[in-house]
């Protein structure tokens, strides 16, 4: 019932539109037509009659996706670019470059974005599919196994290590990844650094910080907390199974 509300809402509100893509948040409808500039978003508040639209780009927008009760909404372009768009302040936070073609580097559609939080995906002309977290714009996986363009990508439910693709040659693919869940601890050793990762495990650097030595499988149990005993030795804990765990290097 809530879904065929919000399609009468958008009908009748754009009899002579060709919508080509809506997207249902909380409190509101975000809609990318033909008939509105396609460098811009319309908003249709659900809750009362009104609706905004929002200048973001300078090419044609190809697709928008929010997290769960968040005012902030991605959109991504025609010629590479991926946008944060704050619709509660109604300004454009940032825009980076996400795609371009392999060989010619020239700025490519990029037909697909899904948000989760920090990380959104995209997905282009390219044939490939990126995962970025949106605080610093970086790109943090990378996945080039399409053969075709990426056209749709999508978290799957509450799995946050799960997206569901679909690419030109009429296929559909369920992909896993994981990110290392960033860094909890660094002890500062007399020659080397070394540093818990969570599910990156734990990591040996330099004082030049190159990757001297790494032990990752220690990450598949969480690991928050690493320290030194020896110069080579090493303790650390994991969260999932509450062990402490002595190693040798």
């Amino acid at each position: 019932a809530y879904v065929r509300t919000v399609f009468l809402l958008t009908s009748s509100l754009f009899r002579s539109t060709s919508i080509l893509r809506t997207f249902t948040f909380t409190q509101f409808l975000v809609i990318i037509s033909e008939e509105v500039p396609l460098s811009g978003l319309t908003i249709i508040f659900l809750d009362r009659p009104f609706s905004h639209s929002i200048d973001v780009a300078e090419d044609l927008l190809l697709d928008v996706s929010s997290p769960l009760l968040s005012n902030n909404v991605v959109c991504t372009d025609s010629t590479g670019s991926a946008y944060l768009v704050d619709l509660a302040t109604e300004k454009k936070i940032s825009d980076w470059k996400a795609h371009s073609l392999p060989y010619s580097d020239a700025r490519c559609e990029v037909w697909t974005c899904a948000s989760n939080g920090n990380l959104v995906c995209t997905g282009g002309e390219d044939a490939t599919l990126k995962i970025w977290d949106v605080r610093d714009h970086s790109a943090i996986q990378q996945h080039s196994e399409f053969s075709a363009g990426v056209t749709f990508s999508g978290w799957e439910g509450d799995h946050v290590r799960l997206l569901t693709t679909g690419r030109y040659k009429l296929s559909v693919m369920i992909l896993g990844f994981q990110t290392a869940g960033g860094v909890w601890h660094i002890e500062n050793c007399e020659r080397t650094y070394l540093v818990a990762c969570m599910y990156g495990g734990w990591a040996l650097f330099d004082k030049n910080l190159k990757l001297s030595l790494a032990n990752k499988t220690a990450g598949e149990q969480l690991l928050y907390g690493v320290t030194m005993i020896s110069d080579r030795s090493i303790v650390y804990t994991s969260f999932n199974d509450c062990k402490v765990t002595i190693t040798t290097l």
